[in-house]
This record gives structure tokens, sequence and C-alpha cells, in this order.
């Protein structure tokens, strides 16, 4: 059996960090969402392999008017890595509804 999560409070300088997401998970800093006000549901995508929610997370980006440079380098991020490395991108990047 597993040992259950502990979510420890974030902490700088004895203050605690606000780093909840709009549903009130914590989030470490280095996973706070670059573009928040995107949402992308990716139970909508074509299918569940990594081009596919990569491809359905960009389009979502250019109807948000997100710079070409941004989207790339966000394909080229996600890309990089294992199926697991594609859906903290994802994460990293805008709102999964």
């Amino acid at each position: 059996m597993s040992p259950p999560l502990v979510f420890q409070p974030l902490l700088k300088d004895s203050k605690m960090i606000d780093a909840t997401t709009s549903a009130g998970a914590l989030l470490p800093p280095e996973l706070e969402t670059e573009f928040p006000h995107i949402e992308v549901d990716l139970l909508n995508a074509s299918s569940g392999d990594s081009i596919a929610l990569v491809v359905h997370t960009a389009r979502a980006m250019q109807r948000h008017k997100v710079s070409t440079a941004d989207i790339e380098r966000f394909k080229r991020e996600a890309l990089a890595d294992d199926y697991d490395h594609v859906i903290t991108t994802i994460m990293r990047t805008v709102t999964v509804i």
C-alpha cells in the first residue's frame, strides 16, 4: 500500500507562496501555467496519442492569438521526451479542464 500524498505549503522567506490553480490544487512554482486563460479539454482531442494532444493544444493557442514563436516553442518542448513529458508540458502551458 502506498503512503498517502501529503502536500506541503510552499515557503519563501518563511511566508507561504500562493501557487494554486483555479481549482485550488497546490502546484510547485515550476508547474505554474504560462497561459492560464487558455482552457484545453484533452478528452476532446481526436485521440490520446502525444501528437494529437500537442496539435489540439496548439490549435487552442492559435485561437487565442498566441504568437507563432510561442506555439513552436511549446511543440518542440512537448515532443522532446516521453508521453508523461507531453502531458506535463501541456499542463505547464495551458489550463487543462
